[in-house]
């Protein structure tokens, strides 16, 4: 039963008063509103990428990509301790809109040999050299000599590669979205400031020798790019003081490179910056001699640092690069170095971001709609799973009123009823077929409403021989028609409609295209008019027959239009079992006239309740039965149009073999049922 809209309300709010924040963010509805976030991004860049919403507070995972799904754990390290459940909310929002800038901005062609060239044993900078291609020769030279240092060297670069990719996505991000997007970014940022230590916790851990100078660069780097400046803390010894002066000194060297990382968008001009920043952070890692034991097993003490402890909680626990992910130069953007209008440009992006946040956080009203959004989906969802227990439970009983007690175990067994739920693609597949039949349906739409308008209007209609009424100023008429009557008004169209569309494999190509074409316009035309409609798709395997329920009377969730999209051919039918099922369905609606169509390209394959072993007057006899009972069944046929007319007797069926004539059917079928 359909709930009235009070009805819904009151559902919701029972259900937002009754989730705890673990149920909120472990629910199908955050992960579908995730998904919605990553669909609307990756559009207009006609990519399809799915999310996987994990809920887990003791995982060091936050969020990852591997180039074709986005995994987000929405209570994640950098998520989990925010102080409310808001901030937790846009947070998640800022994390999958960072992992479909990976997806639209990254090179990962470029960058997965750059980085295998830096992880290999046979260390390598790759085809792109820098300028001081001495320096980098000797470096190869030199790491391909200490592998353990190779190792620790290579998995910094990585790192460097990260941030520096961290920063150039997001100054893309803020400038393409806003929004939660873009508060959510600015909200991951600053806990991630939150989580940094300061300065002399930095410093003093690479003089205890805890962490290397090259992990302190980095943590002062991805800080300075982020917009913060590391925290400062107590006065810092000599010996720390060195070390400051040393990391300094390198970041200085390398900032005309990482700068133009900012904002530079070829991959190939990225690796080469890497390179050139590279060199310089080799200084940063401290140069020993190697024992053999060391070369083959690793100096786990003290070279063999664990770099998740000494870096930042960053915005990803992990990141799976894909060989097949989008290259840069697929957006459109040109290389170039980072002007002071790029660096400006970043700034006020990332301030007008945390403006629109701090905004954002004292609204609690904003907090509430983000909640009931969900507690709203999870009602939808779970009146969903009712609705299919009931359409199951309905099919069952049916199957046992039409079941003569003769049949025994032969002939059709049983009723399989299937009902899922729209992806994105569904989606987008609908919204193209409905760009198709939108012309048609808006007129036929607008000539209906605007007669069925008329006639719920009162007055006087002039022009007649006689009437109840003279009209004196119509005297200059000649042929006598002085005279008007009383218009009464009349109620809403009485008339319910059943499609059912048959998805046997002889339906595949265009025959199955057309059929869900037509499906989609009369959807659209009801909906419109307000006519209850019921659409069944069917196919039949080993004398079971799928009943696909794409639109059902008394719904909830509003996605039955989109469920269309799914309508596919496949297996055999049995059009008795269906048109019984149909027929059942429309005698138990209150509306008085009751209208039957059948799209299919031929006989049915299987028998069900009526003539077993005889496929075709089986079905002759489910129509005949129904037709007695009051409903007006058509045969719309797209193939075999002689031997089918059979069935549903000439009067009544259409030969739509020809293209563009189902939908003509279907529009004659509507206009007179929905006027009559």
């Amino acid at each position: 039963m359909k709930m009235t809209k009070a009805q819904l309300q009151r559902a919701v709010m029972r259900k937002q008063e009754e989730m705890s924040e673990e149920e909120i963010f472990s629910s199908s509805a955050l992960e579908q509103m995730m998904q919605d976030v990553v669909s609307a991004v990756c559009h207009k860049f006609d990519r399809r990428v799915k999310v996987i919403c994990l809920c887990q507070p003791d995982s060091m995972l936050t969020a990852c990509t591997n180039g074709e799904r986005i995994t987000l754990n929405t209570l994640g390290p950098l998520i989990r301790d925010l102080p409310t459940a808001w901030e937790k909310y846009v947070s998640n929002f800022g994390h999958v809109t960072h992992e479909c800038g990976h997806l639209l901005h990254t090179d990962f062609q470029t960058i997965n040999p750059l980085r295998k060239g830096w992880m290999d044993p046979e260390f390598s900078f790759g085809k792109w050299r820098p300028e001081e291609k001495e320096k980098a020769g000797k470096i190869e030279q030199y790491c391909r000599a200490h592998p353990n240092f190779s190792r620790i060297y290579g998995a910094a670069l990585s790192h460097l590669e990260n941030i520096m990719e961290d920063i150039y996505i997001e100054n893309r991000l803020y400038e393409e979205f806003d929004g939660l997007c873009a508060a959510g970014l600015h909200l991951v940022n600053d806990e991630n400031f939150r989580l940094s230590g300061t300065e002399k916790e930095l410093y003093q851990s690479v003089s205890e020798g805890k962490i290397l100078p090259v992990h302190a660069a980095l943590n002062v780097l991805q800080l300075r790019k982020l917009g913060y400046s590391p925290k400062q803390g107590e006065a810092l010894t000599a010996e720390e003081e060195r070390i400051r002066q040393e990391v300094e000194t390198v970041l200085s060297e390398s900032e005309p490179y990482l700068s133009e990382l900012e904002w530079e968008s070829n991959g190939e001009k990225r690796a080469l910056l890497l390179n050139e920043a590279a060199l310089h952070m080799f200084d940063l890692v401290p140069q020993k001699e190697e024992t053999e034991t060391e070369k083959e097993e690793g100096d786990p003490q003290p070279a063999d640092y664990d770099l998740g402890e000494a870096l930042l909680v960053g915005i990803e626990a992990e990141r799976q690069l894909n060989a097949n992910g989008m290259t840069q130069e697929a957006h459109g953007y040109t290389a170039g170095v980072e002007s002071e209008t790029d660096k400006e440009r970043s700034e006020e992006n990332r301030q007008d971001a945390g403006a629109r946040v701090s905004s954002v956080q004292v609204m609690d009203e904003f907090a509430n709609t983000g909640q009931k959004m969900i507690a709203e989906k999870e009602v939808l969802r779970e009146d969903e799973t009712a609705h299919m227990q009931e359409l199951r439970n309905g099919a069952a009983r049916i199957y046992r009123e039409s079941r003569p007690q003769s049949m025994g175990g032969t002939g059709f067994s049983r009723y399989c009823v299937k009902r899922s739920a729209p992806d994105t693609q569904d989606i987008d597949a609908y919204l193209k077929i409905y760009d198709d039949v939108r012309p048609a349906a808006r007129a036929l739409t607008r000539k209906l409403d605007h007669i069925l308008k008329e006639r719920k209007e009162e007055g006087f209609d002039s022009g007649y021989l006689k009437g109840q009424r003279f009209n004196a100023g119509d005297v200059y008429r000649k042929d006598g028609k002085y005279f008007s009557r009383e218009i009464l008004p009349e109620g809403a169209p009485n008339v319910v409609f059943g499609l059912i569309v048959d998805q046997s494999g002889s339906m595949d190509g265009m025959k199955i295209q057309r059929a869900r074409a037509s499906a989609i316009l009369l959807e659209s035309v009801l909906s419109e008019l307000g006519v209850d409609f019921l659409i069944v798709g069917h196919d039949s395997y080993c004398e079971e027959t799928n009943l696909y329920i794409y639109a059902d009377f008394d719904t909830n969730d509003g996605l039955d239009r989109y469920r269309l999209a799914k309508i596919e051919a496949g297996g055999r039918n049995c059009d008795g079992a269906v048109i019984t099922y149909m027929g059942k369905r429309l005698l138990e609606r209150p509306e008085e006239n009751k209208v039957m169509i059948v799209i299919s390209d031929g006989c049915p394959t299987e028998s069900s309740f009526y003539d077993i072993g005889n496929d075709q007057n089986d079905t002759i006899l489910a129509v005949q039965k129904y037709r007695k009972a009051g409903i007006r069944i058509f045969g719309a046929v797209l193939d075999d149009y002689e031997d089918v007319r059979e069935i549903y007797d000439e009067r009544y069926c259409f030969d739509c073999t020809e293209y563009g004539e189902l939908q003509k059917s279907l529009m004659r079928i509507i206009k007179k049922y929905v006027l009559r």
